[in-house]
């Protein structure tokens, strides 16, 4: 029975139509369509016997790999919504996220079974390579398929919270399956296609990855965290591999560019590259374009909250290095506007506002957050005939004279380092919970790509800091380094700041709030 407005119809129907295809390829083995599809029931089966419910989280912590990505399968199949959780959080962080999902049980491995029991957690663990090998109970899973809407959540990615708590956001099936029916052809993506996955399981870059290539009976290859600090050995796989589409993150295409990976081996096989979660260095992105001049470069915008993307652009050749990447134009089927201060609708040239989105793309909402899922998703205030909604991105854009969206910046304390989404809220947060800390605040470098935390000793501590220095002068202190070491176990590592530096006071402004301005200017004169 296929049930066309979830995203199991997908896996169903490639199954039956190329069944000995390879669905998804790891270093270690691979699984055709027949196999995936195999996987998944036995898993599903097994979560359901298990007694997983309708709408349920079910927590996923486990590496990549092609068993792995029939559990994700699997949990949707059940009715419930995953929840990715990545292995190498620290076991602080892990326990933070478990005990907002309130969760009952995590699927896992031997090794996340070590790394649960650091955070406390006190449910159920169930290993993948147990639950697939239970006996299949089809009675089950058509039981639970007659219960299943287009409207349930498919999964749930934690973003950074301004709080100091990260969100949990909730994407449906009918998201899902309306954003792939406009990507996969604006992508390229067919039946021949062989994807490189690049992302991991709690990016949203993954979901266009996965669904993207089971939309259309394509390969997924996916690639090693661990290779993306080897440029020979991430080359010779993707070569070896005949990899033909990257949808990849910005700073993981310029690893390959900055090392000079180019010079030992080219992947000429390349179709398209498209890219997101932060903009694209014009210098990285023409190395990529001289070596590749066949290939077709996407740039793609777009938050969590509206399912992976809502604008496009596809980069001209030759390359203009004069101005920034636009972030084009919405993809069918979404709405992308911008809004002053009073909630106008801006529509001519260079006038900056906030991106606002509004369709069926739009997530579901923060996750047993009513208080921010209201704050973000509003009302349309430009539609007057009926209550539609919209997500207030907090992004900022304006127009260029094409009429393409040029990112102008953010209107909050958010950043994208590495194409993740930081809210440097929460690196404060953590840095004030430490006792040698009175009060903390942090900026980002754009220019050198640089996050950095700025505080004021806690006057009870032993810091010895010289204080009287300017910002630049100070040295590397042992404080420091502790601090680091304490924010290492609490934060994922792209929130770890690069400097920590020590100051009297923190610049407020005239609403007696923190002056990141400011405190910019005065690190960038020191």
């Amino acid at each position: 029975m296929t049930i066309m407005r979830l995203v199991l119809s997908y896996l169903e129907q490639a199954a039956a139509r190329y069944p000995d295809h390879p669905a998804v390829v790891d270093p270690e083995q691979s699984f055709s369509y027949r196999q995936l599809a195999d996987a998944q029931a036995h898993l599903a089966s097994a979560l359901l016997v298990a007694g997983v419910g309708h709408r349920q989280p079910v927590p996923v912590l486990l590496p990549k790999s092609c068993l792995s990505v029939a559990v994700l399968l699997s949990v949707a199949r059940t009715g419930a919504f995953y929840v990715p959780l990545n292995p190498d959080q620290p076991p602080a962080r892990l326990g933070r996220l478990l005990q907002r999902l309130d969760a009952s049980l995590v699927i896992s491995d031997a090794e996340g079974r070590r790394r649960l029991s650091e955070t406390g957690f006190a449910g159920q663990i169930l290993t993948a390579e147990d639950l697939v090998r239970q006996p299949l109970q089809l009675d089950l899973l058509e039981q639970r398929q007659r219960l299943l809407l287009d409207t349930d959540p498919l999964y749930c990615n934690f973003t950074s919270g301004s709080t100091g708590e990260p969100k949990g956001v909730l994407i449906s099936h009918r998201s899902v399956v309306d954003f792939m029916e406009v990507f996969v052809p604006l992508a390229g993506l067919k039946h021949s296609s062989v994807i490189g996955n690049q992302a991991p399981y709690d990016f949203d870059v993954f979901v266009k990855d996965l669904y993207g290539s089971l939309s259309c009976g394509a390969t997924l290859v996916l690639i090693p965290m661990s290779y993306f600090t080897q440029p020979v050995r991430l080359l010779d796989y993707i070569c070896d591999h005949q990899v033909d589409t990257l949808i990849w993150a910005v700073s993981a295409l310029c690893l390959i560019s900055q090392l000079k990976g180019f010079r030992y081996r080219v992947p000429r096989q390349l179709r398209q590259v498209l890219f997101s979660g932060e903009p694209m260095p014009l210098k990285q992105l023409k190395i990529w374009m001289d070596q590749l001049p066949e290939t077709r470069f996407v740039n793609l915008y777009g938050p969590t909250e509206i399912t992976c993307n809502c604008t496009y652009y596809e980069v001209p050749v030759p390359l203009d290095l004069s101005s920034p990447l636009p972030i084009g134009r919405p993809f069918p089927n979404e709405a992308v506007f911008l809004l002053d201060d009073c909630d106008q609708l801006i529509t001519a040239p260079e006038q900056e506002g906030q991106i606002c989105v509004a369709g069926t793309c739009l997530a579901s909402g923060y996750y047993r957050d009513p208080v921010r899922t209201a704050e973000c998703f509003t009302l349309n205030p430009l539609n007057h005939i009926f209550p539609e909604r919209i997500y207030r991105t907090g992004d900022m854009a304006c127009y260029r004279p094409d009429g393409n969206l040029m990112f102008t910046g953010r209107r909050d304390g958010q950043i994208k380092l590495m194409g993740h989404r930081i809210e440097l809220g929460e690196v404060e947060a953590a840095l004030d919970l430490q006792p040698a800390v009175a009060r903390a605040c942090c900026i980002f470098d754009q220019r050198r790509q640089r996050l950095l935390a700025f505080a004021v000793p806690d006057p009870q501590a032993e810091t010895g800091l010289p204080l009287d220095q300017p910002l630049r002068a100070q040295a590397s202190s042992r404080t420091e380094q502790q601090l680091l070491e304490a924010l290492r176990a609490q934060l994922p590592h792209y929130m770890v700041p690069q400097r920590i530096y020590w100051c009297r006071t923190l610049p407020l402004n005239a609403h007696g709030k923190l002056d990141r301005a400011s405190l910019s200017k005065q690190y960038e004169e020191a």
